[in-house]
């Protein structure tokens, strides 16, 4: 408390002076101090510590030259801490200097720096330069509207006034213009911050080119999928976990269950569009699920099978499953085929070789009796 108002206590009576009443029974006793001097160690208004000086046994009383040597040899103990904490910082700042600086040059992603007030380039990184095959020189120190592969981002002046006002720009599809007059897809994102209390603008690009081309050779090939399922005379209908139900289907396959629309069809699962019972009587719901855990085991199953139509009527089908990766599991594309002429035909033929061999053993049987 005797320090919140002065800078030292000099204590002749340590025992006896009101300063140092708190420590008597605790510490003076104890260690038999007769007289201490205390100078408080501090920067700034902020308090460091006390740098103490006492006498044991024999009572001492401070002079004026002591009291002085103290309080300056406590003020070059603050600062050496100063300058210690000031290196510790500048070590701290040129090690992250570093860090941040080798980043920046082996950074993946085009990075442009900026002055925040003036546009002008202040640092670019090598990335950059060589994804749009610019010399460095021809870029530091240019204004940024004057770099024609940032033309759509920075048309004027105002353009970058607006950034300087919202402190934020992002754009997920962009095309650079190269040098030697490529197209580069890239995101671009733009932030404005502080650094040494000056205000800068970091742009982050982002080359993207493969992507875009992945995605629209996807699109390509989805679109071609698409025309196929759709144009196919055989039905095609798609099976999604956990329900297994159907969750799309062709107009073959709308057609072909008497179903009125696509989203008709798909109210259904597999065994709600058969009869109760399978030929071999088992349980439809039992049996398809069944073959449902066989393709996604063994990567396809074809099995015959028989449906029923939403408005009623079975039919004879062939199935074919196949498992397919999509998202975050596998999905089933089930090829169906209507196979009831074709066993209605097997069935005839079949019968009508019955009869023929039936008629074959009669005539054989005649002939024989006929030799005897």
């Amino acid at each position: 408390k005797a320090l919140k108002n002065a800078s030292y206590v000099d204590a002749d009576e340590p025992l006896t002076d009101p300063r140092t009443a708190g420590y008597v029974e605790g510490y003076l006793k104890p260690l038999r101090i007769t007289s201490m001097l205390d100078a408080l160690v501090q920067v700034s208004g902020r308090r460091l510590g006390l740098l103490c000086l006492e006498h044991v046994d024999k009572p001492h009383r401070w002079e004026r030259d002591e009291v002085h040597f103290a309080c300056q040899f406590a003020d070059k103990i603050a600062l050496a801490l100063l300058n210690r904490a000031r290196q510790d910082a500048q070590n701290i700042l040129r090690a992250s200097e570093v860090r941040y600086r080798r980043l920046f040059e082996s950074a993946k992603d085009g990075i442009l720096i900026l002055d925040a007030v003036t546009a002008t380039i202040v640092d670019v990184n090598p990335f950059l330069i060589e994804l749009l095959g610019f010399d460095r020189e021809e870029v530091l120190g240019r204004k940024v509207w004057e770099l024609g592969f940032l033309k759509d981002i920075f048309a004027s002046e105002a353009n970058f006034v607006e950034l300087q006002e919202k402190g934020y720009v992002r754009y997920d599809d962009l095309a650079l213009e190269a040098r030697d007059g490529r197209r580069i897809d890239v995101e671009f994102v733009s932030n404005v911050y502080l650094v040494n209390e000056q205000r800068v603008v970091q742009c982050n690009i982002r080359d993207i080119s493969k992507r875009t081309r992945a995605e629209a050779a996807l699109r390509v090939s989805e679109n071609k999928y698409h025309g196929l399922f759709e144009a196919t005379r055989d039905a095609l209908v798609t099976l999604g976990p956990p329900h297994w139900r159907f969750i799309s289907g062709n107009p073959a396959a709308v057609s072909m269950f008497g179903a009125r629309t696509e989203q008709n069809l798909v109210s259904h699962n597999p065994w709600e569009a058969s009869p109760e019972r399978q030929p071999d009587g088992r349980l439809s719901s039992e049996k398809a699920m069944e073959m449902i855990q066989r393709a996604i085991r063994e990567g396809s199953h074809s099995f015959e099978w028989t449906h029923r139509r939403i408005g009623g009527g079975e039919f004879a089908a062939d199935v074919l499953l196949t498992r397919v990766s999509e998202g975050d599991g596998p999905i089933l594309y089930a090829t169906i085929r209507d196979v009831t002429e074709s066993k209605a035909a097997e069935e005839a033929l079949a019968a009508s070789l019955q009869e023929k061999k039936a008629l074959l053993r009669e005539v054989r049987h005649r002939v024989k009796n006929n030799l005897q």
